[in-house]
């Protein structure tokens, strides 16, 4: 079967880390610069928007339209290959087919222990690095593929793109910089043995449910956002009166350090979760006894109250959602050295299993978007919010969870 090796150079104001590849794709500003592609040994070629389509993509079209079942006899193959199957499937809807269509060269390489960075996996297999093409490739993409801040006075703040026609000559220099990641992905995918039979068939299944995604109640992890934010500022609040003002950042471990220790004589290791849990309960028996201000116990609890990172989620489940209330490629396949699993962007199996007696009630309280309620029927709002995660993936419209 003949590899057809792709690696598409794309512009879009939506930050692939911090959404994803899909949510990235179906950005409204999201577009394909330019494709680099190759068959085989063959030399890397350009495609560019607007181009005659390559014969490959023809013969892939009547794959898909006509496929009776015969072997198409291609394999599309890239680094990190997800990317390049959201572009073609969102950005320029051309044919994807099925999973047993793709290879992913990262993929062989994490099996195997070794970086998913094309340039680190390079490195690792003995192929040379050169640090200033490297460099000036990070350059151009900075300067293709992502909006910058205007620093104008007229136009301060405004996002401004740089086009291809704006800088002709580095544009080529891009495009030979498109090319030669086709060449170091061949070059690695020569090296790597393909993945084992049983290997290969999980990470099929790792696409085939990368694909269909999980299904988020949007409407209430809004809510939520909004009883998290009234949550805090009544805590934020409750700050502000306890240190009258002086303590303007609770969150900065070394202002809090320093603030407890000035202040109450308080001396902490540090300022982590688990520690400073251990110290509040001593602190709280000295404290009854007179021995320490109630203050200071007061402010190592909203400290833990306001500081929960498990909340954080529900900003990035509204971000990597698309218009259906759909998030898409939450699992890495081969995320460990020991072959295990692991996430992606909201890591959805490390949610924090609920303890709570009802969490469906505490979920249909959110909609009054009050911490109140919440904190009178479940008491600590912020937990019970984290509490509330795994019930915020919900079955698609017109299906139920199994």
């Amino acid at each position: 079967m003949k590899r057809l090796r792709l690696d598409f150079e794309t512009y879009s104001e939506a930050d692939i880390k911090a959404v994803g590849p899909w949510a990235y794709s179906v950005h409204p500003s999201t577009e394909v610069l330019l494709l680099a592609w190759a068959i085989e040994d063959d030399e890397p070629q350009i495609w560019l928007p607007g181009d005659k389509e390559p014969n490959w993509l023809m013969s892939l079209r009547d794959y898909e339209i006509h496929d009776c079942g015969a072997d198409l006899g291609v394999q599309i193959t890239a680094w990190n290959d997800f990317f390049e199957y959201c572009i073609m499937e969102n950005v320029l809807y051309w044919p994807t087919l099925s999973p047993e269509y793709w290879a992913d060269t990262a993929a062989k390489a994490a099996a195997l222990a070794l970086p998913r960075q094309l340039g680190d996996c390079g490195e690792a297999l003995g192929l040379e690095k050169d640090e200033v093409k490297d460099k000036a490739g990070k350059d151009l993409i900075k300067m293709f593929s992502k909006p910058t801040k205007s620093n104008s006075k007229a136009t301060k703040g405004q996002l401004i793109r740089t086009y291809p026609k704006d800088r002709p000559e580095e544009f080529e220099q891009f495009k030979e910089y498109c090319k030669q990641d086709v060449v170091a992905e061949r070059e690695i995918d020569k090296i790597l043995p393909d993945l084992q039979p049983r290997t290969r068939k999980l990470w099929e299944l790792d696409r085939k449910i990368n694909l269909q995604g999980l299904y988020f109640d949007i409407k209430s992890v809004k809510h939520a956002l909004v009883v998290a934010d009234k949550a805090r500022t009544k805590a934020l609040a409750k700050v502000e009166e306890l240190t009258c003002g002086m303590l303007t950042n609770i969150g900065s471990r070394p202002q809090f350090l320093e603030y407890m220790e000035r202040m109450y004589g308080i001396v902490l290791e540090n300022a982590q979760k688990e520690y400073l849990k251990r110290e509040v309960e001593s602190l709280q028996e000295q404290a009854d006894k007179g021995l320490v201000n109630q203050d200071a116990v007061d402010l190592i609890n909203l400290r833990l109250y306001i500081a929960k990172s498990s909340l954080a989620k529900y900003d990035k489940i509204k971000d990597i959602v698309d218009s259906t209330g759909k998030a898409y490629g939450l699992l890495r396949f081969h995320g460990a050295g020991t072959g295990r699993w692991s996430g992606n962007l909201i890591q959805p199996h490390n949610f924090i299993r609920a303890c709570l007696d009802y969490p469906d009630m505490c979920i249909d309280l959110l909609k009054n978007e009050d911490p109140e309620y919440v904190e009178l029927l479940f008491g600590d709002c912020l937990e019970a919010l984290t509490m509330c995660l795994r019930g915020m993936i919900t079955a698609s419209p017109g299906c139920r969870l199994v």
